[in-house]
């Protein structure tokens, strides 16, 4: 997500954003605006580095070249190593100011996902919690609908069309058989992947019958494929989509033959080392998901896969519902986890918080979540 905005010295401005896959870029929009060279004095801001390759789109430096902006502000480096920093370069080698990192963590946030995967090869983790107020799913009886109104529940859906990834354990899949699917709203349909370290779950679950019934298992087909996009020849030039991807994590160890069936029934597989506790190691999986292009994970978890991403650190991002009622028991939402001492326990900051219906919807940030992000 790029935004883009010229300023002149009268003090009038005109911004421009990124508004899909495969479009034009921010700067490219604002700058075919313009005719010829920009006057004396104006401004250029931009929250994420120009890029100086060809892509689906002219270099985005091409343009800035000929309408020649009196000074470039840029908030942040592009991590992407086709880029990082040879834009900037370029710019100045041709004689334009160009000045870093105003609004430096405004523009790492907009992007966090982007950043922790070519920066630390890994996807960020955003854990979806719906639980009463003292922080229990269900009952003693294991009663759990509804703890949280359908506000809250169509506000979920618009967090999985935002998410590249949604994410469950094999506990969750066996227990609600959930769909993953966008609803109550219009969004695109994110990659459902199911973390099971001895695929002892149901082959044709819920989440394979309607992906199955939407057509994602047959998207190969599509005319073209990239990544986690799909391409389709339109007047003009190619409209892209996001390619919805049906994925199981499970152990390396996990049979040969159960894996090929799984394939066969049309699922991903992805075979994953084992952590300390034997189960699927949830930082390569993490360090898998960044590799194949997702690098925002919505994780809709149970006490067990929710207290794993706790103890590994991995959870970069809260967000709880909280519904108007209090159940007591046991049935708390981190009884996976346990923190040894005060010190280190994972810290987290407020980002925000709102009414949603009769519940309480707040967002929380980890601490340290931009160290090692800007350069």
């Amino acid at each position: 997500m790029v935004g883009a905005a010229l300023e002149w010295p009268d003090g009038r401005r005109e911004v421009a954003y990124y508004r899909r896959f495969g479009g034009p870029h921010a700067e490219a929009q604002l700058l075919s605006r313009q005719t010829g060279r920009l006057p004396r004095g104006v401004r250029l801001y931009v929250t994420l580095e120009p890029c100086s390759v060809v892509g689906k789109t002219p270099a985005c430096v091409e343009a800035i070249l000929r309408a020649r902006p009196g000074r470039v502000i840029v908030s942040c480096l592009d991590p992407d190593p086709r880029v990082a920093g040879r834009g900037i370069a370029q710019l100045r080698a041709e004689g334009i100011a160009v000045e870093l990192g105003a609004g430096a963590n405004l523009s790492l946030a907009l992007n966090h996902g982007f950043h922790l995967a070519h920066r630390r090869g890994r996807a960020l983790v955003r854990l979806k919690i719906a639980s009463s107020l003292d922080g229990k799913l269900a009952t003693q009886s294991g009663e759990s609908q509804w703890i949280t109104s359908p506000e809250s529940r169509r506000e979920v859906h618009r967090e999985r069309a935002s998410a590249d990834a949604v994410v469950v354990g094999a506990g969750t899949l066996a227990a609600d058989d959930p769909e993953l699917t966008v609803r109550h709203l219009r969004g695109p349909e994110p990659s459902k992947i199911v973390i099971d370290s001895t695929l002892r779950t149901d082959p044709r679950a819920r989440i394979w019958r309607s992906a199955r019934a939407a057509g994602w298992i047959e998207a190969e087909t599509a005319e073209r494929r990239t990544g986690n996009f799909l391409g389709t020849e339109v007047a003009g030039g190619v409209r892209w989509i996001r390619r919805p991807r049906l994925i199981v994590a499970t152990l390396s160890s996990v049979s040969a033959e159960r894996i090929a069936e799984r394939r066969r029934d049309g699922w991903e597989v992805w075979t994953l080392p084992s952590d300390r506790t034997g189960r699927v190691s949830l930082k390569a999986f993490s360090r898998r998901a960044a590799r194949a292009g997702l690098h925002r994970l919505l994780v809709e978890a149970g006490p067990t896969l929710a207290g794993a991403l706790l103890a590994e650190r991995l959870v970069d991002e809260l967000s709880l519902y909280l519904g108007p009622l209090v159940l007591g028991g046991d049935r708390s939402w981190s009884a996976g986890f346990a923190a040894a001492a005060l010190a280190r326990a994972p810290q987290f900051e407020l980002v925000k918080q709102r009414r949603i219906g009769a519940d309480c919807w707040i967002e929380f940030r980890r601490r340290d979540w931009s160290e090692g992000l800007a350069l």
